[in-house]
This record gives structure tokens, sequence and C-alpha cells, in this order.
């Protein structure tokens, strides 16, 4: 069931995610001296929320599924 739910939080941000040029756009507005780099920005809104002892965890695997 918790696979499940899971996968339905992935679909659900997966159909709400905005595009990483919406992202940098949004981003450049507030932050107009900074840069930002693009694999990172592509990961903005692919990981649901979890505790932060998980953390190191859910990053790795956003990580490997972005470069898969």
């Amino acid at each position: 069931m918790d696979s499940l739910r899971r996968r339905l939080e992935e679909l659900e941000l997966e159909l709400t995610r905005k595009s990483v040029e919406e992202i940098r756009s949004e981003m450049k507005e507030k932050y107009p001296d900074s840069d930002f780099d693009d694999d990172l920005l592509f990961l903005v809104g692919s990981i649901s929320p979890n505790p932060p002892e998980m953390d190191k965890e859910v990053l790795r695997e956003a990580v490997d599924k972005v470069l898969k």
C-alpha cells in the first residue's frame, strides 16, 4: 500500500511540475544576481515531502532517476 501511495504522489508531482525554464525565470525574479544549475532546477518539485532523516536516500533516488 505504501508503494501505491508513493507512486500516486509521484504522478501528482509530475502533473503539477513546472518546467525548468519557468522555475529559472521565477528564481531570477527573486534572486537576479544568482546563477542556477539546470540539473538542480530539474529536481525542483520532483521529490515528495519526506522526513529529514530520509533526505540523503530520497535525493540519491531522485538523482539516479534523472541520470537514467
